[in-house]
């Protein structure tokens, strides 16, 4: 998203990745620069997806949608909105705690790993950070089947390290702008504390499933012995995958629609397979 946003000078004030969507609040400067912008970054991601996964046919679906805010009080709620989906969805219990709506790094260059000295690390370490460098100033995304190769010489430490270094390489929200709205820092994260903020120009059904219940489902999977780019929940045989649906919805309780999106298949073939 960030290489698409600069070409298509797309500003962008906040966004929060999420399991199965997301969210993104900012100004597209023209409609042939929003369309531009939405089916680059969304064809881009669908084919580093379906080289990753495997999975065939489209990635996205509906709901979804988009709309104009112009008064200040409605750009305050949806910037609320925006950054508080992780506390909604219950994968954090402050949006400031969410690595994945980019507010931290707004306040700390390293906020979810050590301090990365760059001289001082590891030969793959540095080895990563050149490269990485290197694709930025290219101009070029970093593709899923690299981040692979890269962090899969990293320990944990370091990986957490490499993710925070990337993000701020590639950064490219300005959460200055809606900070602005609210008069400051300390101000913006005591109103999201205090309130999840609101969108209803779109009309999103609302969704009771938290998607810490997808984390469970993953963890649940690689302990069965699903992980690794050629032992997925997504290319597995259809006995296989009838095996997970019975432990996920009989013996976990997960609901229909969870298992549905999380192995892609229809909700009929959860409700009615049999281990």
């Amino acid at each position: 998203m960030s290489v698409t946003a600069r070409k298509y000078g797309v500003n962008v004030y906040c966004v929060s990745y999420m399991i199965n969507h997301l969210h993104l609040y900012g100004t597209m400067g023209s409609r042939k620069n929003m369309v531009g912008f939405v089916r680059e970054y969304g064809s881009v991601f669908a084919k580093e997806y379906r080289d990753d996964t495997g999975v065939a046919g489209g990635i996205f679906s509906r709901p979804f949608g988009m709309s104009q805010k112009f008064d200040t009080k409605k750009k305050r709620s949806c910037a609320i909105y925006v950054d508080n989906n992780g506390v909604e969805k219950k994968v954090c219990a402050k949006a400031i705690d969410y690595r994945w709506n980019f507010m931290a790094y707004e306040l700390r260059p390293n906020p979810f790993s050590e301090r990365l000295v760059i001289r001082r690390a590891g030969k793959e370490m540095r080895r990563a950070i050149a490269i990485c460098k290197g694709e930025f100033k290219r101009g070029r995304y970093l593709k899923h089947d690299l981040l692979r190769i890269l962090f899969m010489r990293l320990n944990h430490t370091e990986a957490e390290q490499l993710t925070d270094y990337i993000i701020q390489l590639y950064r490219f929200i300005d959460h200055r702008h809606v900070v602005e709205y609210f008069g400051g820092w300390d101000n913006y994260l005591t109103a999201l504390d205090s309130t999840s903020g609101s969108d209803y120009d779109i009309r999103e059904p609302f969704d009771p499933i938290p998607d810490t219940i997808y984390r469970q489902m993953s963890a649940i999977a690689s302990s069965l012995g699903y992980k690794g780019k050629n032992r997925t929940c997504r290319n597995i045989t259809p006995k296989e995958r009838s095996r997970l649906i019975h432990v996920f919805r009989d013996e976990y309780g997960i609901p229909i629609k969870a298992i549905s999106r999380f192995l892609h298949v229809p909700e009929d073939t959860v409700a009615v397979s049999w281990k």
